[in-house]
């Protein structure tokens, strides 16, 4: 499983305790965060749980169109470092200006290497959280989709949504859920206003394999 915009890596750590409960021994999470506390903080998260070294990778960039350095917001107007580490998880690539926001130079890896050393294995489930660039970023995946079972999305804007839904239709893959941003629904868990919109998309090649 990929969580890419991890955060502390709560989906991760969900996803290998589930893993654990189907009876799958040796489950593999890859952790993406450019934000250096919650980079360390997914370490210890996992720690805290028991998960031996062995089934965890974190890779401490922001995933891009290409391998290098970019400027990325780590630090809410008004706010310490510290506050907005622990209470905000906004954090992205600084593309435009932000008054009183506070950015750093991070690396940036791009969806080919971030890939590529698992091109030989099938990929459960892959959590894109990154703050706008789901809609450049998702099209990527395009050469890894035979080998990805499930993608979990969360959008950001209206063109997003539209553009995601527009490959994964292309790609007749099946829409599990889609909800868009700010949006009121009713829902299996009652009704539910959407800050960040969702998106999952299944493989129907691999998806009862």
């Amino acid at each position: 499983m990929f969580e890419i915009g991890a955060g502390y890596g709560r989906w991760g750590m969900r996803a290998w305790k589930a893993a654990k409960v189907c009876g799958i021994e040796e489950p593999e999470i890859v952790c993406v965060e450019a934000e250096p506390q919650h980079a360390e903080w997914i370490k210890l998260h996992f720690e805290n749980n028991g998960v031996p070294t062995k089934n965890l990778t974190i890779i401490e960039a922001a995933i891009s169109g290409k391998n290098g350095e970019a400027d990325f917001f780590v630090q809410w107007p008004g706010w310490t470092r510290e506050k907005s580490a622990r209470e905000w998880y906004g954090q992205a690539l600084a593309k435009s200006p932000w008054e009183g926001a506070q950015s750093i130079k991070v690396k940036t890896i791009s969806v080919e290497s971030l890939f590529a050393p698992y091109q030989d294995k099938i990929i459960d489930l892959i959590d894109i959280d990154i703050q706008g660039e789901e809609e450049f970023i998702v099209p990527a995946t395009n050469n890894y989709l035979e080998k990805i079972k499930m993608i979990h999305i969360g959008t950001h804007s209206d063109a997003a949504e539209k553009e995601i839904k527009k490959f994964f239709e292309s790609k007749k893959w099946f829409c599990a859920n889609y909800y868009k941003s700010g949006e009121l629904y009713n829902t299996e868990f009652g009704k539910i206003k959407f800050g960040d919109g969702v998106q999952t998309w299944i493989n129907p090649k691999l998806y009862e394999t």
